[in-house]
Formats: C-alpha cells, sequence, structure tokens
C-alpha cells in the first residue's frame, strides 16, 4: 500500500472512530425552567372542612382581613432550585368564586371583600386597588425587579387590607369548586 493511500485509511478509520463516540457521547443538555407561585395568607377566616360548622370563623360583615401576598420561586437549573427576580406587576382578584389565573377569574368574581389598603414591601414600586376593577389589586415591581426566595414561603411583596362587605358571604363552602376539604 502507497504511503498516500495508508494515510487515506487512517484518516478515513479517524473519523469513523470520531463519529462513533459523538454518538454514544452521554448528551450535555442544561435543564433550565422558570416558573412560580403566588401565595395568600390571610391572617383570619379560613376553614379546612364543608360544610362550616359552629363557632367557624368565615368572616363576619366589616370584619378586617389581612392578606399577606409572598411570591416563591419554583425555578430551577440543572435540577436545582434557584432565586427568581419577578418583573412587572402582579394582579392579586380579591373574590373570585372558583380558581383563576394570574389576571382571570375562571368562575364569577364576587364583592365579599371590599380594598381598604396595601402595604408593600422593600423592593415593591407599589401596591394599589385597579382604577378599573376595584376587585383587583395591583403588586408592581421597581425597575430592575425582586428578588424572590425559592424557600418553602417565598418572600413577602405585599400586605393587602381589606373588610368582608356584609350581605356577600360566600356560605358554600370548601368543597363548593370541586375542592375536597382537606386542600
Amino acid at each position: 500500500m502507497s504511503r498516500r493511500g495508508g494515510g487515506a485509511v487512517l484518516a478515513l478509520a479517524l473519523l469513523v472512530v470520531l463519529a462513533g463516540a459523538l454518538l454514544w457521547a452521554p448528551s450535555a443538555e442544561a435543564q433550565t425552567q422558570t416558573s412560580g407561585s403566588i401565595l395568600l395568607g390571610p391572617d383570619c377566616c379560613q376553614i379546612s372542612h364543608s360544610p362550616s360548622q359552629v363557632g367557624d370563623n368565615v368572616g363576619h360583615p366589616n370584619e378586617t382581613v389581612h392578606i399577606g401576598v409572598s411570591v416563591q420561586s419554583t425555578s430551577q437549573i440543572g435540577g436545582v432550585f434557584v432565586n427568581a427576580t419577578v418583573v412587572g406587576t402582579t394582579t392579586v382578584i380579591l373574590g373570585c368564586s372558583s380558581s383563576g389565573s394570574t389576571t382571570t377569574c375562571g368562575g364569577t368574581e364576587n364583592s365579599a371583600l371590599t380594598f381598604d389598603s396595601c402595604t408593600a414591601a422593600a423592593g415593591v414600586a407599589s401596591c394599589a386597588v385597579d382604577g378599573g376593577n376595584s376587585n383587583h389589586v395591583l403588586i408592581t415591581y421597581a425597575a430592575g425587579g425582586k428578588s424572590v426566595s425559592f424557600a418553602p414561603g417565598g418572600t413577602l411583596v405585599a400586605t393587602i387590607t381589606a373588610h368582608f362587605e356584609p350581605l356577600q358571604e360566600v356560605l358554600n363552602g370548601s368543597t363548593a369548586n370541586g375542592h375536597v376539604a382537606a386542600e
């Protein structure tokens, strides 16, 4: 075999070995996903059973409730939970007859609660009732956003103060929307 032919065979053999190595090499994918949860923590008026029982406090007319609004990062990089930065505006709907998204109510909005005030946490530019819908509270983050933790409970972004509206009580318990009482 000539020197030139031997070099071609060697090059071809090297190419086959490299191609095989690429095919059998484990993939190196960066597993990254971004998500979060909005956690609402009222200081009163929660029951975990249905129907309500004597002594349950489900909110009385004109009773004040403070609702802590926290955001928890559920974002991951390479399977490891990480803190995140929230930007823009978070909308909290004060009264909704069923589950909703961040900006809409999946059922009917109700008037069981009336907005009184809101205290924004550090890193939050404003927290106020929506001028176009008094059932919505808008939490707007400062320029650059607000860092939120992945730790259980997340990071407090605002505290909403509201009161129960007379004759607007929701009396049908925690199972009315297809939820089980243990939720």
